[in-house]
């Protein structure tokens, strides 16, 4: 924010010109605001801002009826410490995150529809890239938007505050690309990449562009299986799936695809194809702990909800699941996803007979571990656990039974 005066002898008029750096950068200006203007940059707010922010806020009582409730009740302390980490002090994303107003958003959605059409696609595209998990860097952008490797520094000029570029590994020319904040990057792909198809459309093509060479884009293909950003915001599982089939195509040394590929399969219902999935998982890299839990569930899922089985049937079939539990927690004694699919196992065996020595052996190993580790979702599923056995009784089952019994 450049303020100068109009003349050095002259202290009464002063100018002050007011711009985010990605516009005042590309336009042309006065020699006289270089010579005797001096810039003030505001990037984000101090400490003692923050302090300001949080007095003006406890002070006014008009404001309550306006403070998110993810933010009202901590201490005075704990609001500024939150304000400090969570917010990274900027501006914007300390008041979304005290008020969480819509119309905070549109602050946002003004300075993007200010940019130049080749930056706005720029900034949709890398922020609905980062928020849905991508590792962005240089190469994958100029490969994705077509943008000329010469024209890299203009883009980030036009882009200045709104994408950093830091080095990642200057010899092999990776360096890698994000927004200010997460916050903000969520803001505008949600506006921008609302669209399910366009959002798919950006996910194959970032998947046809990975080179498995490449760290940064191997991580990029495991965080895109995230069960709650990336592939989890396509409704549709069939187009996770063909997804996930090319990200195994690309890199088969990846194991987090084939994880993900198991229990979209084992979720839809698709028992034949995921049991072969975990064949030929086993045979190149022998089962892990994520692929145990998948086999436990596999199995479980198979005696529960496969159709038109008789009682007895699927009692065989839970035995067998039991096997594959007792055998996988052995194995993996410090797996929270198997001792939980353990304890389904255990639950299901005392819905369908009133028998729960199974469960009673699950959670025991379930709370040996919440001992060792500490883990406080153990201890969450633990809790989650003794509920659903105490009412197991109004527990709807999943199970359809024959139309016929023995006699």
């Amino acid at each position: 924010m450049p303020s100068c005066s109009k003349k050095k002898n002259n202290l009464a008029l002063k100018l002050i010109l007011v711009s985010t750096n990605h516009q005042w950068n590309t336009r042309v200006k006065a020699s006289a605001i270089h010579k005797d203007g001096k810039p003030y940059y505001l990037s984000i707010v101090v400490t003692t801002e923050i302090d300001r922010l949080i007095t003006l806020v406890d002070s006014r009582t008009e404001f309550r009826s306006l403070i998110s409730h993810n933010f009202f009740g901590y201490s005075r302390d704990e609001k500024r410490r939150r304000l400090i980490q969570t917010c990274s002090a900027d501006m914007f994303v300390c008041l979304k995150n005290i008020f969480s107003s819509e119309r905070l958003d549109d602050i946002l959605l003004r300075e993007y529809a200010a940019l130049d059409t080749g930056s706005r696609e720029v900034y949709s595209a890398v922020a609905a890239m980062e928020s849905a998990g991508v590792h962005v860097h240089r190469q994958l952008v100029i490969r994705l938007l077509g943008i000329r490797a010469d024209a890299i520094g203009a883009t980030l000029a036009k882009l200045e505050d709104i994408i950093h570029e830091e080095p990642v590994n200057e010899r092999e020319g990776i360096y890698a690309w994000h927004g200010r904040h997460r916050v903000i990057m969520q803001i505008i792909a949600e506006h921008t990449y609302y669209d399910t198809r366009r959002r798919l459309d950006l996910f194959n093509t970032v998947v046809d562009a990975i080179r498995p060479s490449y760290d940064i884009e191997i991580r990029t293909l495991r965080a895109l299986c995230n069960v709650e950003t990336g592939l989890a915001t396509i409704a549709d599982r069939k187009e996770q799936n063909n997804l996930l089939r090319k990200m195994i195509s690309i890199a088969p040394g990846e194991r987090v695809p084939r994880h993900r590929l198991l229990r979209n399969l084992i979720e839809m219902g698709e028992y034949p194809d995921a049991d072969a999935e975990l064949r030929i998982f086993q045979k190149d890299f022998k089962l892990d702990g994520p692929a145990m839990r998948y086999a436990i569930m596999l199995a479980t899922a198979r005696a529960v909800r496969s159709l038109g089985l008789m009682k007895e049937h699927r009692i065989a079939l839970l035995e067998k699941a039991r096997e594959v539990a007792a055998s996988g927690a052995n194995r993996f004694s410090q797996s929270r996803g198997v001792l939980t699919a353990y304890c389904e196992v255990g639950v299901e065996i005392a819905k369908l007979t009133g028998n729960r020595e199974v469960f009673d052996l699950a959670i025991e190993k379930l709370k040996e571990n919440e001992d060792r580790i500490g883990d406080p979702k153990i201890t969450q599923d633990i809790r989650s656990f003794m509920r659903r056995m105490a009412n197991i009784a109004t527990e709807p089952a999943e199970y359809i039974e024959a139309d016929f019994e023995d006699e």
